[in-house]
């Protein structure tokens, strides 16, 4: 029998979640290393984490990216 962990994201505010890495442990035949978190699964869920909230942020700056005076679209996120 295995025991799971999923840890979730969820932006402040916000009602959607969205599963970083699933963490899976033996019960019976636990050892010693089954306890805590490996440095592999540490670096699993920071790359997810990291890659979560880059594409919230680049999201919300998208939506409020200024428009052009001449055209009206939205300019680049580096334009002048």
């Amino acid at each position: 029998m295995n025991v799971q962990w999923t840890m979730h994201a969820q932006k402040h505010g916000g009602a959607d979640q969205v599963a970083l890495v699933t963490l899976r442990r033996p019960v019976a035949a636990a050892t010693a290393s089954d306890f805590g978190q490996s440095i592999r699964e540490g670096r699993e869920l920071l790359i997810a984490l990291q890659g979560t909230v880059t594409v919230g942020r680049g999201g919300h700056a998208m939506r409020y990216r200024p428009r052009c005076v001449l055209f009206g679209d939205r300019m680049g996120i580096h334009s002048k």
